[in-house]
Parts: C-alpha cells; structure tokens; sequence
C-alpha cells in the first residue's frame, strides 16, 4: 500500500501542475487571440478585457473594442454592456450615444442590472433615445426588482410624482425603504422627508430625524442641513444648538444654499453664536451665489446695516470661503 502511496504521489503532483500549466497557457494573449480569431465568443471578451485593462499586454482602447463588438454580435450580454460604455465615453471609438443606447438596450433585454438602470436613465433624460417616462419605469424597475439600490430610490421618485407609473406616495416610500435600508444616503433623505409629512407613512419626528441622520452622515449636504434644522428645533431629537450649528456648517461647506442662509441667520441674530455682522453678511453672500432665493434680500439689509468698511470685510470673508469651499470639494 505505501508503494502505491509512493508511485500515485508524484504523478498526483505531476498531473496538477500539468493543469496549472494548460490553465496558465489558455489565459495567455497569444492563446486567447488564437482563440478569438477562431471565433470563441467567450475568448474574445476576455481577449477585449485584457486590452481594456492593459493586463498582460499593452493597453489599446481599440482592440478592446474590436473585440468587445465581436463577442457583442455573439450575444455575449457583458460585452454588449462594455461596447455600451465605450460608445458613451468615446473610449477606442468616437463617441455615440444613439449606439451606446443600442447595445445597454440589448444588455438590458439579456438580465444585466446594470445596463436596465442605464435605460432606465436614458429614458427618462432622453439620451441617446427619445426620452420616455414608462419606458424608464419599465427598465429601472426591472434592476429595482434584483435589488439595486439608485434604481429603487429612482422608483421611488417617480412613484412620488407619478412619472411614468401611477402616482402612490405608499409605493414611493416602499421603494425609498428598500434603498435606504441598503445604506443610500439619497434615499434615507427622502425617506426622512416622507416620514417628516406623514406622506405615504405615519408621520413621525423621531424616525424623521433618525433617517436624516443617517444620511448626513454619509455626507448628504441636504440631510445635513435638515438635520441641524431638527436639532436647533427640537423636532424629533432634544434640542442642541451647539450639533446643529455643526450639522449647518458641514452643508454650508458643500455649498447647500440652505445651510449657508441658516448659518447667516444664525450669525445676524446671534442664534447659537455671538452676533457677527461680517459672518453673516459673508454667509449670506455664499448662499446668494449658491441660488437661494432669499439671499440677494439679505445682502441688502445687511449692508444698510453695516459700514461701507465691514461690509467690505464681509465680501472678502466670502471670497477666501469660497475659494477655501472649492480646494476642499472632491
């Protein structure tokens, strides 16, 4: 038996690294492209993989297209989804969105998720097709059915406006939930909104402020801005100036217009902090250039209010924010 055990081990060994060898020897270029050429559907998506990525030979955009067009004629749906993306991007080929649109369509209509959000988006901004709101419910719903998240909160907008499906506020929040318990920080908002007026759900201040929170901290400006709204209030959580303020200013430095005029408010009337004419006709002026309508009313009274040399100040504060606003956005 152990001599058995002696004569089969080496050959064991012997065979193994035979396989590993084959199998090092079918994923390599010259390989593939024989296999490519030779018309294996699957060998010429790796093949255009690999030049994509530059993995194992020199990265050529148009190689990986020719060959991502080829096994995309095949049917092979990821290739379909890849020739997709380099039509968009202009990327190995000169940019079309009428043929980017082509090939998502028939990626969608093969089960890729992410080619049926694709249209669903395409639809519903008339890109590359002639825009269509059931057509764009009819695709995001397909990749919000297999569970992807921006195209639930997606359902979740229409659903609330009536964009291509009915209107139903309780679907909408259905939708918003399912996104939102996967983490979307845009879909907790909503949800913090829907939950805020009791629309398609009971109405409630805790679960409001909870699902704010959350999304601010994922960095969702607007959620940010109302949840310092809610804490200054106390609306749903104990009231505390000092974390709104915080909350405010973490919105204000992605330029939420709406943060930006409630820290001016703040400054000008001393809510939370010590009273700063400058500070608040400096906030005022951000919100102004970030759209909020209320703004350009506020400069106004400010600078009926202030010396010709403060406000001075207050615009130079305004510009250095900016400036400083601008260094730090990704």
């Amino acid at each position: 038996m152990n001599c058995l055990k002696q004569l089969l081990f080496p050959m064991l060994i012997a065979l193994l690294s035979c396989s590993r060898a084959l199998a090092q020897e079918d994923l390599s270029i010259s390989n593939l492209t024989m296999k490519a050429e030779s018309g294996d559907a699957l060998a010429r998506h790796q093949l255009a993989v690999r030049y994509q990525a530059g993995d194992g030979v020199a990265a050529d955009p148009k190689q990986a297209f020719r060959w991502f067009k080829e096994a995309a004629d095949q049917g092979v749906a990821q290739s379909q989804y890849q020739l997709a993306q380099m039509y968009a991007r202009g990327e190995g080929v000169a940019a079309s969105q009428k043929s980017a649109s082509k090939w998502f369509l028939r990626a969608a209509e093969q089960g890729v998720v992410q080619a049926q959000e694709e249209m669903g988006l395409r639809f519903l901004r008339g890109v590359g097709v002639k825009a269509n709101s059931a057509e764009a419910a009819h695709w995001l719903k397909q990749a919000a059915h297999e569970g992807w998240a921006q195209a639930q909160s997606l359902m979740g907008a229409m659903c609330s406006t009536g964009t291509g499906v009915s209107k139903d506020t309780r679907e909408a929040v259905r939708w918003y939930r399912l996104a939102a318990d996967q983490g979307l920080a845009e879909a907790q908002y909503m949800l913090g909104l829907k939950t805020a007026l009791g629309e398609g759900t009971p109405q409630d201040d805790k679960q409001a402020t909870d699902w704010f929170r959350k999304a601010a901290e994922q960095g969702f400006a607007e959620a940010q801005y109302n949840l310092g709204l809610r804490l200054g209030s106390g609306e749903g959580a104990q009231t505390n100036m000092t974390e709104a303020l915080a909350w405010y200013r973490k919105a204000a430095d992605q330029m939420n217009p709406n943060a930006l005029y409630a820290l001016g408010m703040c400054h000008n009337k001393g809510i939370g902090v010590e009273k700063d004419s400058i500070q608040a006709a400096a906030c005022f002026m951000l919100a102004e250039t970030a759209g909020h309508p209320l703004a350009m009313a506020a400069i106004a009274r400010s600078k009926g209010e202030m010396s010709p040399q403060a406000f001075s100040l207050a615009v130079a504060e305004a510009k250095q924010r900016l400036i400083q606003i601008k260094r730090q956005a990704p």
